[in-house]
């Protein structure tokens, strides 16, 4: 059953991996805002904060594992947290789980809404939990009128767009924007991403595949949520020497360049294909076209705490070492605020933001993330 099931996933992930998700931006994009709501701070950067000062969220949940032991987990309280609309309430297909996706991303997404002033309806792309065997979860179009109507943010939603990928959603919802600006007269894309783990059955289904740190368990990871948004709009990044003209502000700008996206045949869930690491270093190398030799002094990932993702960067650290620093910095946030899923992109992109702006993070800065099924995803962003 569960191998039919698996089958199911498979097919369904390979239709959401289309040519138009996996053909890459060609040029780069300005970063103006960002917003984030994390179980480590409410905003950007206090997150930001947090996680430079190793400050964790974990603490003992009420929800009990397999062996009635209290399972640790890294949640926002529920007083931050604003209630369902009263519209929503009662709709058949809105699971637990989808409710909670549309409480936790209202603060950050009006508060993103407010920094870029909005005038008109707001194009966003969104990336979302994928759909594993254990923990099959549909979305389609009517989240997004969901969103619009529990945030009360208008949404364009002709050009808006869900990313149901994972981890590495973020950036393919990022990678679409970025086509959008470049193909049609756009003046900005807000991108986001939005997870949670707190979920009853979700956490039975995972604790069966001792995914879940906890006694006996030291190979999982510590169940998280958060919701992260950034706006782009295009840049007068000079094709000539890669920098962008000064914007006036002492810090200067935050550039977004060209991702990568590839796919791993042999992913956690598939059982007829070996994992050989390939699909990230592909989406790395893809990602790193534009550098220049041992540039990328900063690398922020999405290791969780679980090993399964370490072949791949063994594997990708090796072909693009000639891109990377010899003395390159590893920091995988997961260590504080646990396993943040789809939300993962949106926010180790606001938190590379906060520390090339501050200067505790060193340009360049790559950001990888890394699906439980196939999708791997990279972005150069740097200070310029």
């Amino acid at each position: 059953m569960l191998d039919e099931i698996s089958e199911d996933c498979e097919k369904w992930q390979e239709s959401q991996l289309d040519d138009s998700v996996l053909r890459a931006a060609t040029g780069a994009v300005e970063l103006v805002a960002t917003s984030m709501l994390t179980p480590i701070g409410i905003n950007t950067v206090k997150s930001a904060a947090a996680v430079r000062a190793g400050i964790d969220a974990f603490d003992d949940s009420r929800i009990l594992d397999n062996f009635f032991e209290t399972i640790t987990a890294a949640t926002i309280p529920e007083g931050v947290l604003p209630p369902l609309v009263d519209a929503l309430k009662g709709i058949p297909f809105l699971s637990g789980r989808h409710q909670r996706l549309l409480r936790l991303l209202t603060l950050p997404l009006k508060t993103i809404a407010d920094q870029i002033q909005l005038k008109e309806p707001l194009i966003l792309k969104l990336a979302l939990p994928d759909s594993i065997p254990c923990a099959v979860i549909n979305f389609d179009n009517r989240f997004l009128d969901w969103v619009a109507i529990q945030t009360e943010v208008p949404i364009d939603l002709d050009s808006s767009a869900l990313f149901p990928l994972g981890r590495a959603g973020g950036i393919a919802a990022l990678n679409s924007g970025m086509v959008d600006l470049e193909e049609k007269s756009l003046q900005q894309v807000v991108v986001g991403g939005v997870d949670s783990f707190v979920d009853l059955g979700l956490l039975a289904s995972l604790d069966k595949e001792k995914r879940i740190n906890g006694p006996g368990i030291m190979d999982g990871f510590i169940p998280g949520e958060a919701a992260s948004f950034f706006a782009i709009q295009s840049s007068d990044l000079s094709p000539r020497n890669g920098v962008a003209e000064s914007s006036g502000s002492p810090l200067g700008k935050i550039i977004i360049h060209s991702p990568g996206l590839s796919t791993e045949p042999g992913h956690r869930y598939c059982n007829t294909e070996p994992y050989k690491g390939e699909g990230l270093a592909t989406a790395v190398s893809q990602s790193l076209e534009s550098s220049i030799a041992n540039t990328v002094q900063t690398v922020l990932c999405t290791f969780n705490g679980e090993s399964f993702s370490s072949k791949e960067w063994g594997v990708t650290s090796i072909r693009n070492r000639d891109s990377l620093a010899d003395n390159v910095s590893l920091h995988h946030p997961a260590e504080y605020f646990g396993e943040i899923g789809a939300a993962f992109a949106p926010v180790l992109i606001g938190l590379a933001s906060v520390g090339l702006e501050h200067r505790y993070y060193q340009n360049d800065c790559l950001v990888w993330c890394s699906s439980d099924t196939q999708l791997r995803s990279a972005v150069r962003v740097t200070l310029c």
